[in-house]
């Protein structure tokens, strides 16, 4: 209804968050996550635009390969086998392309992969998850033990199942509500469980939780609640303006 489109957007536009991470920071965020609910928005009508968005949203920031499960999973049920491949062919097609004034096509992937390892190794940087509730906040690396196994492979191995769990319910029945929980679940996952995460990388969730069909008073005030997490984030990391 026009109405509550209305009113969810102007949840996502006016939050203070998304206000502060965009304006007063100056992060990217709001571009990959516009490509990714692009994508999202194209799933059911037009596939191959829902690849060729997606390929951009890749290209944007890195963190959207978080998501890239829920895409796959539904590209697959939604045309089948052949169409995913041709999907995801054009997707390279795109990359390649557009990594032209940069790089080499020989190395466009290698170099795009290269960057994936991201720039801290830190158990959390600055992201108020698990993992900076377990170390209290300190700057420790992930390659730290943590009962005989380091942080960073307790992390995937949570995160692994978390995923896990998301995408087998998403393959029994693959709907675009569904899918839509799914982007929500994995960006939240992907934030509490993952090491070397960034306080700015809870939003995805926060667009995403937006985007799905809970229609409750409650996920309101869940979403206004982890709204005011994430702001409380980011605060506390950039601490700007001074008070």
């Amino acid at each position: 209804k026009k109405g509550h489109a209305l009113l969810i957007s102007a949840l996502y536009l006016f939050n203070p968050a998304v206000i502060y991470v965009s304006t007063v920071w100056g992060q990217v965020e709001s571009i990959p996550l516009f490509f990714l609910a692009l994508s999202y928005y194209f799933l059911p009508r037009r596939y191959y635009f829902s690849h060729l968005v997606f390929a951009l949203a890749l290209l944007s920031k890195q963190t959207a390969l978080w998501v890239l499960p829920v895409f796959l999973i539904f590209w697959f049920k939604s045309a089948g086998l052949k169409p995913l491949l041709r999907g995801l062919t054009l997707q390279a097609i795109v990359f390649i392309l557009l990594y032209l004034p940069f790089a080499l096509p020989s190395t466009a992937f290698s170099t795009y992969l290269s960057t994936l390892s991201g720039s801290s190794t830190l158990v959390s940087d600055q992201a108020n998850n698990l993992w900076y509730f377990i170390v209290g906040g300190r700057r420790v690396e992930d390659s730290t033990l943590l009962l005989g196994s380091s942080f960073r492979l307790w992390s995937l191995l949570l995160l692994g199942a978390s995923y896990g769990l998301v995408c087998l319910n998403l393959w029994k029945k693959a709907t675009p509500q569904r899918a839509a929980r799914g982007l929500f679940w994995l960006s939240l996952f992907a934030f509490f469980l993952q090491t070397r995460v960034h306080e700015r990388h809870l939003a995805p969730a926060i667009l995403f939780l937006l985007l799905t069909d809970y229609r409750s008073k409650y996920n309101i005030l869940f979403y206004l609640l982890l709204s005011a997490y994430y702001m409380y984030n980011l605060y506390f990391s950039l601490r700007l303006p001074f008070i």
